[in-house]
This record gives C-alpha cells, sequence and structure tokens, in this order.
C-alpha cells in the first residue's frame, strides 16, 4: 500500500472505476430514515462499529460554511472526526473522506489497518448511554441520517457509501490529503465536553 501523501495523485484511475469528484444528492425526507423505536432496541450497535461518515454538506449545515483546512483542523482537534484513507485494489489509489472518530482511535486510519476493528475502541465520540447520538436529527452526519434501520443491525442499510462520500471529497482536492499527511500516527486527546456544531 501506498503513503498517504500519494491518496488523491491518481484521480484518472479513480474516475475508471467511477469514483469522481461530484456531489451526491441526499433525499432525507424519506420516513423510513427515521425509525427511532428501531434504533433505541439495537441501542447503536452501528455507533460502536464506525462514526458516521461526514459530507461537505455536513460543514454548511454546522458552521455556514464550505470545509476549510481551518474549519477541518479545528474539528479535529477538540477531537471529534477521522480522516479515513480507503484503497480501492490498488497498492496506491486512495479516496479521503472524513467520518466522526471512535473513542481511542487515532487520527488517520487506513482501511485496510486492524486498528478499525470493531471492539478495538469505544463507540463514536458523538454516542451517549442515555440517549443515542448527542445530534438532534438536523445537525446529524450525512452517513447518519441516510442510515435505514432494518430489523437487526446487519440489515442497516447507508445510501451514503463510503465511494460516494470519497468522491464528495475529491471536490475538495489536497484538504484531507494534507491533514492526513500532518496527523498520521498521531494521537490526540479525547474530546473533553459535548461537541455543539458552531461553537
Amino acid at each position: 500500500m501506498g503513503t498517504v501523501s500519494e491518496a488523491l495523485a491518481l484521480t484518472s484511475a479513480l474516475r475508471e472505476m467511477g469514483i469522481e469528484p461530484r456531489a451526491f444528492k441526499k433525499d432525507y425526507s424519506r420516513l423510513e430514515l427515521r425509525n427511532e423505536e428501531r434504533c433505541r432496541s439495537c441501542r447503536g450497535l452501528c455507533c460502536w462499529a464506525c462514526g458516521c461518515l461526514v459530507s461537505p454538506d455536513d460543514f454548511e449545515k454546522w458552521f455556514r460554511s464550505q470545509p476549510t483546512r481551518e474549519l477541518v483542523e479545528r474539528e479535529i482537534n477538540k477531537g471529534y472526526l477521522s480522516i479515513m484513507a480507503i484503497d480501492y485494489g490498488s497498492d496506491s489509489i486512495f479516496g479521503m473522506l472524513l467520518r466522526m472518530r471512535r473513542y481511542g482511535e487515532q487520527v488517520v486510519i487506513m482501511d485496510d489497518n486492524p486498528e478499525i476493528a470493531v471492539g478495538r475502541f469505544g463507540p463514536c465520540v458523538a454516542w451517549r448511554e442515555e440517549g443515542g447520538c448527542m445530534f438532534d436529527w438536523e445537525q446529524r452526519p450525512a452517513g447518519g441520517k441516510l442510515l435505514k434501520p432494518g430489523s437487526t443491525p446487519l440489515e442497516c442499510i447507508c445510501d451514503y457509501s463510503v465511494e460516494r462520500a470519497a468522491g464528495e471529497w475529491l471536490m475538495f482536492p489536497d484538504l484531507l490529503t494534507d491533514l492526513a499527511n500532518n496527523y498520521r500516527r498521531l494521537k490526540i486527546s479525547e474530546p473533553k465536553t459535548s461537541w455543539t456544531p458552531l461553537s
């Protein structure tokens, strides 16, 4: 596998694989996405497995701004976000995306790294035992709002896939790559207070 510094060097190869820099149209109005009773019954197993994928659109919602290096770095330093580098079957082709961080997790996660395995870390830093996600519905990251709850956690389906998220982040060339180079192998402090968007 190549280094994080090579992450977006082969954009044309990603395009051949159908991963292009483009926005993904999201429909949050579907009723099946908001089955709170079903989510409560499973007590957030998905939140233990992985943090929600974050879309660039979420920055508009949270901060009324497109993602900038300063905004993303500020939230990483608070302990709330991880950068994930995705290997698409080549030793040197990656996509980069943001997701909510899990307690104890490094900032930069490689998708072939055993450290991303379920059970190695705690839940998503936004998950609360007493009430589930600390975000209200409107403020949740795209990956959380587009998760359709199933009868069991294995039947949950998310329309916002890793490929779609990586395609959206390709619209901001070098932003995540530069940050990943700075934060690779770096551990940061755990969040000490609840995260409030726009704080």
